[in-house]
C-alpha cells in the first residue's frame, strides 16, 4: 500500500495519506444542530485512516431549511461547527464542507416549496415544478456561499467541496436539458458553467489561498441533452481555466432514471479498471484539467483496488464512501494490510437516508443502533479474557448464527456453533451466485475469518437436538436455525428441476425475486415475473428498483402485475420466510429454563440486515430471552 499511504498536498494543505472520506448524508443532525453523534461518526473515520473528510451538504444559506442538514448560518450552531472540525483535526485529519443545493430535486414530501432551478422545468424524478432563479438571485447565491465558506474557515474547516453533480442545482445549470436560460447563466456550455466558475472564484476571494476548494463534477448522466463525456470535458476545461480549484472528482448518473449509476454495485456496472467502475473515464476527464489534483470516486471497496488505481496513475487520491460506512477503520486496515469489513454495495444505506431515516449499514449494525460511538468498529483479534468464560450454544450457521457466535466470543464467551451443513454460511454463498450478489461471498469470508479469530468452535453436519445442545453444558442458547425451507433456500434445486418456462410470483418485493428471474432468464428460461402491486423490487431503495428494472429488461424477463398472471410453465412463489415453529418449540422446551434468544429468520425476517443485527446483539449484555 505504498502509494495509498503516501502524503499528498492539496493547495497548502498536507494530507497524511491519499485516503479521503466522500460526502455521505447521515441525518445525524437534529433540528439543524450539530450533534455528538454527527461528530463521533466523522471522528471515528478520521481515527480510522481518512486523511480528509467531506461532510454531507449543509444549510449554508438562510434560504436552505432542510431540518436534517446542519444550519451553518445559525450563530447558535457555531460552537458545534467548531467542535466538529476540532474533533476531526485532533484525530489527525481535516474537515471539508460540501456546498450544495438540491434545486428542483425534492423527493421528500413538504420540501417542494423550496424547489428552485435554472428554468421552470419539472424534475425528472420527483415531478416537482420549481421556480426559476432570477439573474440577481444566482449572484446572491454565489455571494452567500462564499460568505458561509469564510465563516466555516474561521471555525476550523479546512475547505469546501462544491457538489456540481448528482442532478442537484449546479448540475441543472450545466445540463442543456434543464437550462433554457437566455441570460449570462445559459446558452452554450461556458454560460451554463458560469454559476459554477463564479462560485469557485468567489470562494477563493473570500477564503484565501490556504483554503481547499474541491469540485465534484458530473461525468455522464445518461440523459438526452444532459452531460456526456464531451460536455463533461468542456465543463472541466471551464473550471480549470478559473485557476483556483485544488482538486476535482466526477460522479455519474443524476436525479433521473439514471440515479442508480452514481451508486454502482459489484458486477452491476461494467468495470473499466479491474473492479473499479469509471476509473478510466475519470482519468480521461482529468487530462482536461492539468495542474489540478484528481480524486477517484465510485465503488472503490478495498485498499488493494485503491492502491492499484493509484499505481496506474488514474488518480492522485481516492474518495471512499460506502466502504467507510461499513468499516470506520477502512484506512487503518490499509495501513495494516488487513481486510476491512466488506461493503456489499447493497445500497441499504442510501435507502435509509432517502426515506428520512438515520444512516445505517447492513454489515455494520452498530452504526444504525447508535452503538458505534467513538469506538472503532473492527472486531477484536481475539476474545477478551474472562476468569470463567460463559458457554454459549448457537444453533444454525447462517449469517445470524455466525454473527451471534462471533459477537459472543469476542466478549469472552466460549461458543459452540452447530450447523446442519459441513461448512457454515452455505446459503449465503449460494446467494452470491445470483446477479448483483457477488459481494456476499466476501461477506461470508469475512464472517468465517472473524469466527476463526474469535475461536468459535464449529460443529458441522449436525441437525442439533435438545440433547446435543445440553451436552455442551451451555449457560445460554441462541437459536438461529432459520426458516421453513422455501424457494430462497432451495433455488438451486428448483432451477435444476423446473422446466424451460417459469412464472415467478413475488409476494415480498425485495431483490431476491428479480435476481432469480434474471439468473433463470440468462440461463435460457422464459421467465415471467409477477410483481407486488407496488411494482418491481418495491421494498428496495429507489436506486435498486431502477437497477433491477434495467437488469430484468436486459435478461428478457417479462413483467406482469399481480392482477394479470399470464405466464405459463411452472409457477413458483417467493413468499415471506416463516420460522420453523415446530422445531423451535421443541428445542425451546428441551433446553428450558436456560436463557434463550431467537435471531434472524427464527424471528420471521428474511432480510440480511436484520439477521446480522440480531446476531451482533448477542455480544451485548442480556438478561432475558428475545423472541
Amino acid at each position: 500500500m505504498s502509494r495509498l499511504l503516501e502524503p499528498i498536498t492539496l493547495g497548502s494543505l498536507r494530507l497524511a495519506s491519499r485516503i479521503a472520506h466522500a460526502a455521505v448524508t447521515t441525518r445525524y443532525a437534529e433540528g439543524g444542530r450539530v450533534t455528538p453523534r454527527l461528530i463521533a461518526y466523522h471522528a471515528a473515520r478520521a481515527r480510522g485512516g481518512a486523511a480528509l473528510l467531506v461532510t454531507e451538504p449543509m444549510n449554508l444559506l438562510s434560504s436552505q431549511g432542510a431540518p436534517h442538514k446542519v444550519r451553518a448560518h445559525d450563530p447558535a450552531n457555531f460552537a458545534g461547527l467548531e467542535a466538529w472540525a476540532g474533533a476531526v483535526r485532533a484525530a489527525g485529519s481535516h474537515l471539508v464542507a460540501q456546498v450544495q443545493d438540491p434545486g428542483r430535486g425534492r423527493l421528500l414530501i413538504g420540501t417542494e416549496v423550496e424547489a428552485i432551478a435554472p428554468s421552470a422545468i419539472a424534475d425528472d424524478l420527483s415531478g416537482v415544478l420549481p421556480r426559476a432563479l432570477s439573474t440577481d438571485e444566482v449572484g446572491l447565491m454565489v455571494q452567500g456561499f462564499a460568505a458561509a465558506a469564510r465563516r466555516l474557515r474561521d471555525l476550523g474547516f479546512a475547505g469546501v467541496e462544491i457538489s456540481a453533480g448528482h442532478g442537484h442545482l449546479i448540475h441543472q445549470f450545466l445540463a442543456a436539458r434543464s437550462n433554457l436560460r437566455t441570460d449570462r447563466y445559459g446558452g452554450e456550455v461556458e454560460g451554463r458553467a458560469r454559476f459554477l466558475t463564479e462560485l469557485c472564484l468567489a470562494l477563493r476571494a473570500a477564503c484565501g489561498a490556504g483554503f481547499v476548494i474541491g469540485v465534484k463534477l458530473p461525468g455522464e448522466d445518461a440523459m438526452p441533452q444532459g452531460i456526456d463525456l464531451d460536455t463533461a470535458a468542456a465543463i472541466t476545461r471551464c473550471v480549470q481555466a478559473a485557476g483556483v480549484v485544488d482538486y476535482l472528482t466526477w460522479c455519474w448518473g443524476g436525479h433521473s432514471r439514471s440515479l442508480h449509476l452514481h451508486l454502482p454495485t459489484v458486477g452491476g456496472a461494467a468495470p473499466d479498471d479491474g473492479q473499479v467502475p469509471y476509473a478510466r473515464k475519470i482519468a480521461a476527464l482529468a487530462r482536461h484539467a492539468p495542474g489540478i489534483k484528481v480524486a477517484a470516486l465510485g465503488l472503490i471497496r478495498t485498499p488493494a483496488e485503491a492502491e492499484r488505481l493509484l499505481q496506474q496513475g488514474l488518480a492522485d487520491f481516492v474518495q471512499i464512501g460506502r466502504p467507510f460506512i461499513a468499516d470506520a477503520d477502512w484506512g487503518r486496515h490499509a495501513a495494516r494490510g488487513t481486510a476491512p469489513r466488506p461493503c456489499i454495495a447493497c445500497n441499504q444505506c442510501w435507502g435509509r437516508i432517502s426515506r428520512g431515516e438515520l444512516l445505517g449499514c447492513t454489515v455494520n449494525p452498530a452504526l444504525a443502533a447508535g452503538r458505534e460511538g467513538c469506538e472503532t468498529v473492527s472486531p477484536s483479534p481475539s476474545p477478551s479474557p474472562s476468569p470463567v468464560a460463559r458457554r454459549v450454544a448457537v444453533v444454525g450457521a447462517g449469517p445470524a448464527g455466525v454473527a451471534a457466535a462471533c459477537a459472543a466470543a469476542e466478549q469472552g464467551a466460549a461458543v459452540i456453533l452447530f450447523g446442519a451443513g459441513d461448512l457454515p454460511l452455505r446459503r449465503l454463498r449460494g446467494a452470491a451466485a445470483l446477479p448483483g450478489a457477488a459481494a456476499l461471498a466476501e461477506l461470508a469470508d469475512h464472517l468465517e475469518q472473524r469466527a476463526a479469530r474469535a475461536r468459535v468452535e464449529f460443529r458441522g453436519g449436525v441437525t442439533a437436538s435438545a440433547a446435543d445442545i445440553l451436552a455442551v453444558r451451555p449457560d445460554e442458547v441462541v437459536l438461529a436455525c432459520g426458516a421453513e425451507p422455501g424457494l430462497r433456500e432451495r433455488w438451486r434445486e428448483v432451477l435444476a428441476e423446473a422446466g424451460r418456462e417459469w412464472t415467478l410470483v413475488d409476494e415480498v418485493g425485495d431483490a431476491f425475486a428479480p435476481a432469480l428471474a434474471a439468473h433463470a432468464a440468462s440461463s435460457g428460461r422464459r421467465v415471467t415475473l409477477v410483481t407486488t402491486e407496488a411494482g418491481l423490487a418495491a421494498a428496495e431503495p429507489l436506486v435498486e428498483r431502477q437497477r433491477w428494472a434495467e437488469r430484468c429488461a436486459a435478461a428478457g424477463v417479462a413483467l406482469r402485475s399481480a392482477a394479470t398472471i399470464t405466464g405459463g410453465g411452472a409457477t413458483l412463489l417467493v413468499g415471506m420466510s416463516r420460522p420453523a415453529e415446530d422445531t423451535l418449540r421443541r428445542l425451546e422446551s428441551g433446553v428450558a429454563p436456560l436463557p434463550l434468544r431467537r435471531v434472524g429468520a427464527c424471528r420471521g425476517s428474511a432480510r440480511l440486515a436484520d439477521a446480522l443485527a440480531d446476531g451482533e446483539a448477542c455480544g451485548l449484555p442480556s438478561g432475558s430471552s428475545s423472541r
